[in-house]
Parts: C-alpha cells; structure tokens; sequence
C-alpha cells in the first residue's frame, strides 16, 4: 500500500513539475493514475473528486448561510451553531442513508 502511494505520487509531482505546479492537484493524480497503467482506477477516484467537489461546494454554502443569518439576525454563537446542526440534518437528510 505504501509503495503505491509513494509510486503514485511521486508521479504526480513529476507531472505537477512538467506544468510548472509546485502543488499537486487531483487532476496530477488521476494523469499519474493513467500513466503508471492503473486506469481501472480512474473512474472510481474520479467519482469520488466529485463527490468531494461537491461536498466542498455544499460547506461553503452552509458556511455563507451561517454566516449571513447571525449578521442579519445577531444570532448568538448558540444559536448559530443550532442553526448549522439543523443544516446538516437537512444536508443529510437529502444524502439518504
């Protein structure tokens, strides 16, 4: 398991290199992915990006919601973090089981 982390990333950074990235970016592990032959692969990392992409993308907009709620309302950080729980539950609820 090591050894394949290491061999994928090592990979990776020498693609992020050849694009003059000094950080090494999901695109750079699936090109890796593709390069070193494990493109059965792919596809299954591939969904889970996006899962985190959108995961990322739901945060945020939780985080803006919160945000905009205690400025508006003046809510207390107890209040706040009510709110946010109720948010999740929803976000959850929505995800299913």
């Amino acid at each position: 398991c090591t050894e394949f982390i290491n061999l994928v990333s090592s990979e990776a950074n020498e693609i992020s290199m050849k694009e003059s990235k000094k950080t090494i970016g999901p695109e750079h592990v699936l090109k890796a992915l593709e390069t070193l032959g494990f493109d059965e692969y792919h596809g299954e990392v591939s969904i889970c990006l996006d899962q985190q992409r959108e995961e990322t993308k739901e945060s945020k907009q939780v985080q803006k919601s919160l945000k905009r709620a205690r400025a508006e309302e003046g809510m207390t950080d107890e209040e706040a973090i009510t709110a946010q729980a109720a948010l999740f539950a929803a976000a959850r609820a929505q995800m299913g089981p």
